[in-house]
């Protein structure tokens, strides 16, 4: 009897482990997928642009670099997406007016503020910032 409530139990861990690192290779590769659609661009002089939403880093560059990620309406209309390396712009909100100065793209792995969850009505992981990532494909760098 004891054998079969230790497997039982083996059986729940093994999973549950299984289940969330299916979920985690899932979001690694949503992630890469969304990424791969960007259409990167760069600029030299600095753009006055209006926060639709920020996505600030969620640990300080070290050893790992960061990037937050924020979404703005430049004066002419277009929406584009900003990258700024090791950004510290939590207090970013809706509507606020900024300047972003021109940055270069690094030349190393940088990890983005994607969040994922799960769908209450779907049952799916979903990405919270799904309306922006396959919609605004233009990316660039730059420094907020």
């Amino acid at each position: 009897m004891k054998i079969i409530i230790t497997l039982g139990f083996v059986f729940a861990f093994t999973t549950s482990f299984s289940q969330a690192d299916a979920e985690l290779k899932y979001c690694s590769r949503a992630q890469n997928y969304i990424q791969e659609k960007w259409q990167y661009f760069t600029f030299n002089d600095t753009l006055t642009a209006k926060v639709i939403q920020h996505y600030p880093t969620k640990i300080l560059c070290g050893t790992v670099a960061v990037a937050s990620m924020t979404i703005v309406e430049l004066n002419n209309g277009e929406i584009i997406r900003v990258l700024d390396l090791c950004g510290q712009s939590a207090e970013l909100r809706q509507n606020q007016i900024i300047k972003i100065t021109p940055a270069k793209k690094p030349e190393f792995k940088v990890s983005l503020p994607f969040i994922f969850e799960k769908n209450d009505l779907t049952n799916k992981i979903e990405s919270k910032s799904k309306e922006f990532d396959l919609y605004i494909l233009k990316t660039t760098w730059g420094n907020l």
